[in-house]
């Protein structure tokens, strides 16, 4: 699972995730618009947020796992 399930964010923001599972894992945008790759255990993937508004994202590899970013306006938090 992602933990925090939705995390909060700025225009700029980079968001990080850490694979702490033994299975390699993904946060990709469906559709394709944008992924971290795969990362494998202890690994990190990072995003670039651009643009306001609500994202969801799934693990491509376990499509069950999802999360959520929530993006403002740079400095609009």
């Amino acid at each position: 699972a992602f933990v925090p399930a939705t995390v909060n964010a700025a225009v700029g923001d980079t968001i990080e995730w850490t694979n702490l599972d033994f299975a390699p894992h993904t946060a990709s945008k469906p559709g394709g618009a944008w992924t971290t790759g795969p990362i494998k255990n202890g690994g990190v993937g990072r995003f670039v947020v651009t643009e306001p508004g609500v994202f969801g994202y799934i693990c491509q590899y376990h499509p069950a796992m999802k999360g959520q970013i929530v993006v403002t306006a740079a400095g609009g938090r």
